[in-house]
């Protein structure tokens, strides 16, 4: 004889499902925002180096 699932089943399971949805967009929030302060970071590290790499602008001589 085939039984249905009980409420308390179906809740759990639920909750379950979404518990681990949440997770994964937790998880995968995180992970962009860190790639993207990694990016952020070696924009600016770059720039920093071409920056520093620059020879001196040269004086402009006035007659």
């Amino acid at each position: 004889m085939q039984r249905g699932f009980s409420l308390i089943e179906v809740l759990v399971s639920l909750f379950i499902i979404s518990a681990t949805i949440f997770s994964l967009i937790t998880q995968q929030l995180h992970h962009s925002l860190l790639s993207n302060e990694i990016l952020r970071q070696w924009t600016k590290f770059v720039n920093t180096t071409n920056l520093i790499e620059q020879p001196p602008p040269q004086s402009i001589k006035v007659s």
